[in-house]
């Protein structure tokens, strides 16, 4: 049984109220710079996305300038076999170079097939390339808008925080310094609420039956430590006896 008075014990109970704000302003503090990465990294995957689509169409462009330079190439070497052609004297060398001429006939048709194609290709490279760009810009302005509103919670949290702190720190200056000391060795053992209610006859932190007796003194107003877990034991608004079986 503790000796404590109840005004003690209720002074407690303020200063785990604030307590637990003030956890769980720090967790979701804690939390933003993962949520700040996460953003950063979603516009990274775009920006990657998006450069894969600009090396695609690139490459494309690549492939047209070379099969344009092969034409230009295969029509200075067809001009050069028609102009050879007028030249020639025997009837087999007359009709070697009209293959020849024939062969690069054939080939410059290859090559605007292939051009046409090409143009194709880049069409669709292009399209792919807007699409791309259009989504990593959605991307950041996503990004963008998440980071401020991120940044502008962080900004509100740490000034909850500070406001927290402050009426702690005046809280546990008026609160007994031996009940604040078991109180800090409870939560730093993993007990985030050294006072806990009674419910339906059980210790609210570790479920301990309590006996009867406790009970109806915990109900009076005593205050009661736990033996097996050591929170302080009130009663509350949610607080009720062990139900009859």
């Amino acid at each position: 049984m503790s000796q404590d008075s109840d005004y003690s014990i209720s002074m407690l109970a303020k200063l785990q109220k604030l307590d637990l704000q003030l956890d769980e302003n720090r967790r979701e503090l804690e939390s933003i710079p993962r949520e700040l990465a996460i953003q950063d990294s979603e516009a990274e995957r775009s920006a990657e996305e998006l450069r894969e689509f600009e090396d695609r169409l690139q490459e494309v462009l690549d492939r047209q300038k070379a099969a344009a330079e092969t034409k230009q190439e295969a029509i200075a070497l067809l001009a050069d076999y028609k102009t050879k052609l007028t030249t020639l004297k025997t009837n087999e060398e007359y009709r070697a170079m009209l293959r020849q001429i024939e062969h690069g006939e054939a080939r410059i048709d290859e090559l605007d097939s292939r051009s046409i194609e090409l143009m194709y290709s880049e069409d669709e490279a292009r399209e792919l390339h807007s699409e791309a760009s259009k989504r990593h810009e959605r991307a950041l302005e996503r990004a963008s808008r998440r980071r401020e509103i991120l940044k502008q919670r962080a900004s509100e949290l740490q000034s909850v925080i500070e406001e927290l702190e402050e009426r702690r720190a005046e809280l546990a200056s008026a609160t007994s310094v031996r009940l604040v000391r078991k109180y800090e060795q409870l939560r730093s053992a993993g007990k985030s609420e050294a006072v806990v209610g009674l419910l339906n006859g059980n210790c609210g932190g570790c479920l301990t039956v309590v006996p009867a007796q406790n009970a109806v003194e915990i109900k009076n107003g005593v205050t009661y430590i736990c033996p097996i877990c050591g929170r302080y034991i009130v009663w509350t608004e949610d607080s009720s006896f062990a139900r009859k079986s």
